[in-house]
C-alpha cells in the first residue's frame, strides 16, 4: 500500500491534506507506511490547521441570501400597501364622525348649520365657534365636503379621496 493509497483511503486530496465532514476545518497527516508489500500497517500523526478559503461569503451564498430577501419583500410590501390604505381610510371616517358631530352641535345650539360659501370656512366656522378642536385633515390629502340640504335640516360629510365614510 503506497502513499498514495492511503492518502485515498483517508479521503485526502493528493495532497497530504484531508477533509473532516462535522467541521470546517483540514488537517494535515504525516504518513509513514512501515510495510508496502504485506499488512498495510500505517503510523499517522495528524495535525489540525484551518483552511484558508473558510473565510467569508461565496458569491452563490451571496446571491442565494439577495433572492431570499427579495422574496420575501415581494410578499410582504403589497400587504403592508393596503394595511396603510386601510390605516388611511379610517382615520378619514373617523375625522368625518368628529366633523359630524361638530355639525350637529352647532345645529343644536344656533338652530341652524353654519351657511359658509365653502366647506374649508364652515370648518373654520366651526373651529372658531369651539366646536372643533383643530382643523382635521384628510390623511390622503383630500378635502373634506359638507353638504348641507336645501331645507337645512341635514348635512353630510365627505371626502374628496375617500368619499362618504361611517353612517350619516
Amino acid at each position: 500500500m503506497g502513499r498514495a493509497d492511503i492518502d485515498f483511503f483517508l479521503g485526502g486530496n493528493g495532497h497530504g491534506e484531508y477533509y473532516d465532514a462535522f467541521t470546517p476545518h483540514a488537517f494535515a497527516c504525516e504518513t509513514d507506511v512501515l510495510n508496502e508489500k504485506g499488512s498495510g500497517i500505517v503510523r499517522t500523526n495528524f495535525r489540525w490547521r484551518h483552511r484558508e478559503r473558510e473565510r467569508g461569503f461565496t458569491l452563490i451564498e451571496m446571491v442565494v441570501a439577495l433572492f431570499i430577501a427579495a422574496v420575501i419583500m415581494a410578499i410582504t410590501l403589497p400587504n403592508l400597501q393596503v394595511a396603510g390604505q386601510k390605516a388611511a381610510e379610517t382615520a378619514c371616517e373617523g375625522n368625518q364622525r368628529v366633523i359630524r358631530a361638530a355639525l350637529t352641535e352647532y345645529d343644536l345650539t344656533f338652530h341652524t348649520f353654519p351657511v359658509e360659501a365653502t366647506s374649508a370656512l364652515v370648518i373654520t366656522d366651526l373651529k372658531n365657534a369651539g366646536f372643533l378642536d383643530s382643523t382635521p385633515d384628510c390623511p390622503s390629502g383630500g378635502n373634506y365636503i359638507i353638504t348641507i340640504a336645501p331645507n337645512g335640516t341635514t348635512a353630510t360629510v365627505s371626502c374628496s379621496v375617500h368619499g362618504q365614510l361611517g353612517n350619516q
